[in-house]
């Protein structure tokens, strides 16, 4: 919900959520080079519905026919598979992942 967020946080910018619908999502598709689907409850803005469901891909970011705010409905949107290619290629992700070194976390020096 579009008001999910706390009244104090709501007071510095209204419509936080969705900024940080739409950044996640990007962010997520450009983090594991892949593409995200997205898809969340659309109804009236004024009962506090966001929707904002999109697909979401590295260096497009929401690609065309994602929905920009709280409508409902389907919608069939088209991918180029060849841009996950071309993100893993640029931000190697599966790279550094098989390395054996690798690791998510803080590192502890002994």
């Amino acid at each position: 919900m579009a008001t999910d967020c706390l009244p104090e946080g709501l007071k510095i910018n209204p419509d936080a959520e969705a900024l940080f619908l739409r950044s996640t999502l990007v962010t997520r598709a450009f983090e594991n080079t892949c593409c995200v689907i997205f898809v969340n409850a659309g109804g009236k803005a004024e009962d506090g519905y966001c929707g904002l469901s999109q697909v979401a891909m590295p260096l497009i970011g929401a690609v065309k026919g994602s929905f920009d705010g709280p409508e409902e409905g389907m919608r069939v949107v088209e991918i180029d598979m060849e841009v996950l290619e071309i993100a893993e290629r640029n931000y190697k992700v599966r790279e550094d992942l098989a390395k054996e070194d690798w690791h998510y976390g803080y590192s502890h020096e002994s």
